[in-house]
């Protein structure tokens, strides 16, 4: 009893001191409120060069903080930010373990004025780049910063919000951008806005935004959509990055995020109705996508990404299951990727492929299911331990009709138009009507052998693709740090030439990776018809093209007449055909460096049978330039103005 008497006094004093510590603190909140804040200002004054001045601050009751008048801007810069009143109520639970949390905001007319004009912007200064000896010593750990960031997000978004006006604008140059928000609420976990407008010059653009917010789970979902039926349409990025977005709505969710033992998890959605994309690197044209949705559940370690096989992408009726794993070692890097594509009706699949990006195929109407596996795992120490495994499958597949292309059109005369950086060169006709046509069997075995065994050496055994070879570019191109190699087969360089535009894009790669397969795999055309194709529109030279323009350019020859020399340079320059005259010194002899590539093709040929023992033992590298090709070689004050005109049977004279 003495012993809780004893306790109980020293309770009291505790509970008085602590009383006494609120009651001073309370008195001298202001105080404390404004020496916080002239840190603030200084801080900005000496870490970013830029003003923030804060005209009134105070509290109001217990936990109630006013402040008037924010306004920060750069040295020698226009206004970054400015707000004319901001009140807010900080959680005193969550303050005495050290963290802020707003329980309540409210923001009076809030402007945003980010410009850039040439390479001066005014909001530079807030994304100075640290010191790059710090960056480096920074020990990985992506789980700890995704949640971080993530934390410090829902932190930064209080449990009752109300903006009353927000505008952001954005300069860049003579481009403006402007985002109106006249009004947005949080309460009671629900996010709702007023009609926002995205103005760009004379264009307004209206669109609803609502939502809801919970977080004690840490869960978000944003929904965005057209007003009246007008797309919203991000021109301002189109302009500065040449991408196009456009879109009737958008959904955004997150509605799992864990964190523990050094591993986040992350789950959530991504659904866009009315997809409209376009980028130089992605497609030429708009590609448009009816329904496009990502479920993700994403992972993160110390030194590990990772995105769950249970990960989908729906690009209309076509489900797509990726898994993805990045391991970060420091001194090197495990790149681990699968996607999967579901047995699924043929009919659907093609009818599914984007418009824009896949016009060739995507109204083809088939029978029969089709499916899609990808395996890929390299270890950049090791690029030759590259795994690469692709393959488009089909059960009783067959197609019923071609859609805008009939890729059988290559089994029949056909008009050709030939292109150099997207700009037409010549159009003829690939057939007997074509008095420069060259037959199959009118070609030299010794031309129509070296290229197969430089360009595709198993041309008349595969089905299009070679996965080693695909492999070893791959792992090539890592080695050197750059694209040095490819891995096209004929059959690709063929599909690319009649069917493709020559843009590189990602969506004309996996175009032709299709079509290659529709004409391969369903016997569309044979190997010999291909080849005959093939060889008869290849460029061979500047505005050369078919093997008898080149005969005649380079040794004023018949193709049939071609000798093994002169076979194995054309084949050579196949890859770099404009680039021939550098082959050769200033007196016309082939180059030293270039005899390596004829020995090697001498010795396919002769182990082949193509030439006989005495031909490969007795043989010596002889190209002597003949036809209009040589003029080339000669200093250009030489060459005749009038020699490189196109005469009327279409050679190059």
């Amino acid at each position: 009893m003495n012993l809780f008497k004893k306790y109980r006094k020293v309770l009291g004093v505790c509970c008085l001191i602590i009383i006494v510590l609120i009651a001073v603190l309370f008195s001298l909140r202001n105080n404390l409120l404004h020496s916080k804040l002239t840190a603030v200002e200084e801080k900005y004054k000496k870490d970013y060069n830029a003003d923030l001045s804060i005209e009134e601050a105070s509290f109001e009751g217990i936990n109630e903080i006013i402040i008037k008048r924010i306004i920060l801007i750069p040295e020698h810069g226009d206004t970054v930010l400015a707000i004319d009143s901001v009140s807010c109520k900080l959680n005193l639970f969550k303050l005495l373990f050290g963290k802020i949390r707003l329980n309540y905001l409210s923001v009076s007319n809030a402007n945003i004025n980010l410009i850039k004009d040439k390479n001066i912007a005014n909001y530079s200064f807030l994304f100075r780049k640290k010191d790059e000896d710090t960056l480096n010593k920074k020990e990985l750990d992506y789980a700890g910063k995704i949640d971080e960031l993530y934390t410090k997000i829902f932190n930064a978004i209080p449990g009752t919000l109300n903006l009353d006006h927000f505008s952001l604008k954005v300069r860049r140059d003579k481009d403006k951008f402007v985002l109106n928000i006249p009004g947005l609420i949080i309460k009671d976990g629900e996010i709702a806005a007023d009609t926002i407008q995205l103005k760009e010059g004379k264009k307004t653009i209206y669109c609803m935004l609502n939502g809801t917010i919970h977080h004690n789970k840490r869960t978000i979902s944003i929904a965005l959509n057209a007003k009246d039926s007008i797309k919203i349409h991000l021109e301002f990025l189109e302009k500065w990055k040449q991408l196009k977005l456009a879109f009737n709505a958008l959904n955004f969710e997150i509605n799992t995020f864990n964190y523990s033992s050094n591993e986040t998890k992350v789950g959530g959605k991504l659904a866009i109705d009315g997809l409209l994309l376009n980028h130089p690197k992605l497609t030429t044209m708009d590609a448009t996508i009816k329904n496009f949705a990502i479920d993700f559940n994403f992972n993160a370690g110390k030194d590990e990404l990772n995105i769950d096989s249970s990960s989908a992408i729906q690009v209309n009726s076509i489900l797509i299951h990726s898994y993805f794993n990045l391991i970060n070692h420091r001194e090197n890097k495990e790149l681990n990727l699968k996607i999967r594509i579901p047995e699924m009706e043929a009919a659907k699949f093609f009818s599914s492929l984007p418009n824009g990006m896949f016009d060739n195929t995507n109204q083809i109407k088939a029978k029969g299911t089709v499916s899609y596996n990808l395996d890929f795992y390299i270890d950049t120490k090791e690029p030759d331990s590259l795994k690469f495994h692709s393959s488009f499958d089909a059960i009783n597949f067959k197609i019923i009709q071609f859609g805008k292309t009939n890729f059988t059109k290559i089994n029949e005369p056909f008009e050709y138009t030939a292109y150099s950086y997207g700009i037409p060169q010549q159009t003829f006709i690939v057939g007997p009507e074509n008095p420069f046509f060259t037959p199959l069997n009118e070609i030299s075995p010794y031309l129509k052998n070296a290229i197969l065994n430089s360009e595709d050496g198993i041309f008349y055994y595969h089905k299009g693709f070679i996965e080693s070879a695909f492999a070893q570019s791959i792992a090539a191109n890592i080695k050197t740090g750059q694209f040095t190699r490819g891995g096209s087969t004929l059959t690709m360089q063929l599909v690319k030439n009649v069917f493709l535009s020559k843009n590189k894009t990602i969506g004309r790669k996996v175009e032709e990776a299709l079509i290659v397969w529709l004409i391969e795999n369903n016997n569309l055309s044979s190997k010999d018809r291909m080849y005959e194709v093939y060889l008869n529109i290849i460029e061979w030279g500047p505005n050369i093209y078919g093997i008898a323009q080149a005969s005649k350019f380079y040794f004023n020859k018949r193709p049939s007449d071609l000798s093994l020399s002169e076979s194995i340079f054309l084949a050579s320059i196949i890859p770099s055909p404009k680039w021939f005259k550098y082959a050769f010194d200033e007196s016309g002899k082939l180059k030293e460096e270039r005899l390596a590539n004829f020995k090697v093709l001498t010795e396919i040929l002769f182990k082949i049978g193509i030439i006989t023992e005495e031909q490969h033992d007795s043989f010596i590298p002889d190209v002597q330039l003949k036809g209009k090709a040589k003029l080339f070689l000669l200093p250009k004050d030489s060459i005749p103005k009038d020699s490189l005109l196109i005469n009327e049977e279409g050679f190059d004279y």
